[in-house]
């Protein structure tokens, strides 16, 4: 239904979660249930009436959930996650360096892969997303410190931070005391933050980069273009580096509009003397057209997936691991028609 209150329309709906109640079940579940049972019906089209059975999937997830918190301590997590690296790759020297991203892989206790998005938003729900973060940076720094000397093509090495880490004092102390403790690995990491945590509270970022400056710690800017974009905040936050939101990235071959968001990033990043990534890069195309973009670097499947640590080390240089024979064309019509804008640097 639908009213007026001084010249201002207002329309009012109702939406209804219900579940079955059968013995055993805790009352913390029942609640669980029904209120994502609810929001459920928030996002219905029509009907707004959503309802459980007792052997609804939404049990069955709630008690997944419940074990996954479980094990998102600092004891457990190590049992259950791991770390993979997806090559980046240079569009001024192809075969010059031999950068990556760190992401994060999980497993069920029966041994499944387990989507690393549902692990993060898991633990982001229940006040864990610490222990991942945690575990990560430790990981990664003495995996670095350990691969040292096979890692003197590496420039940069790009892992993620959340947004409550990021606004997290005990979590940044016991990062910058990391840090502090593998000062030569520390000098190979870019932390990501996507642009929606840097806006929350741009002050606390700007602390953040400072601090991690120190450690020669670089920073990227994560999935931007992904809504939140404001230009007005970059020159402010000096970030290293641009990473452009793949769903823009993917089709802007395709829609002349996006390749206009792509052009547009990519001046304005090296005009501020940033360097841009462009993902989700994933055939010939789309390549080329990052190139004629002046696009600093990309990643995504046309270069390669995700691997393990011990199989990043196999490669020279990130371009190592292409296979399809057009990209490999692609590339070589790149530096034939000088189609890269090159200021004769790379980031590092």
């Amino acid at each position: 239904n639908s009213f007026r209150v001084q010249g201002l329309a207002f329309r009012i709906g109702v939406s209804f979660g219900a579940v079955e109640v059968t013995a055993g079940i805790e009352v913390i579940e029942l609640v669980a249930a029904a209120d994502r049972a609810c929001r459920e019906a928030k996002r219905a089209a029509t009907g707004h009436v959503v309802t459980f059975g007792a052997n609804a999937p939404a049990f069955k997830e709630h008690e997944e959930e419940r074990e996954l918190v479980a094990r998102l301590t600092p004891e457990r997590a190590p049992e259950f996650l791991a770390i993979a690296m997806q090559p980046i790759m240079s569009l001024h020297d192809p075969q010059g360096s031999l950068d990556f991203e760190v992401l994060l892989r999980a497993r069920a206790p029966d041994g499944t892969v387990m989507p690393a998005s549902r692990v993060i938003s898991v633990a982001e729900a229940h006040g864990r997303v610490g222990v991942i973060d945690r575990w990560v940076l430790n990981t990664v720094l003495e995996w670095i410190d350990a691969s040292f000397a096979q890692l003197d093509r590496t420039n940069f090495i790009t892992v993620n931070f959340s947004g409550a880490s990021i606004n997290d004092e005990q979590f940044m102390a016991d990062a910058y005391a990391m840090l502090r403790a593998h000062p030569r690995a520390a000098s190979r990491l870019c932390a990501e933050i996507t642009e929606g945590v840097a806006l929350t509270d741009i002050n606390q970022t700007r602390r953040v980069l400072e601090r991690l400056r120190e450690f020669d710690v670089k920073l990227a800017l994560d999935d931007f273009g992904a809504g939140y974009t404001s230009f007005m905040y970059l020159s402010d936050l000096q970030a290293d580096v641009i990473k452009i939101d793949g769903a823009i990235v993917e089709s802007a071959a395709r829609h002349p509009a996006r390749l206009s968001i792509v052009q547009a990033i990519a001046d304005l990043s090296r005009n501020l003397g940033m360097r841009s990534i462009a993902e989700w890069v994933e055939d010939a195309a789309t390549l080329r057209a990052m190139a004629e973009c002046g696009i600093d670097y990309i990643q995504g499947y046309a270069i390669a997936r995700a691997m393990a640590p011990r199989e990043i080390l196999l490669g020279p240089h990130s371009a190592h691991w292409i296979e399809d024979p057009l990209i490999r064309t692609t590339l070589i019509d790149i530096a034939a028609n000088r189609q890269v804008v090159d200021d004769g640097t790379d980031f590092g």
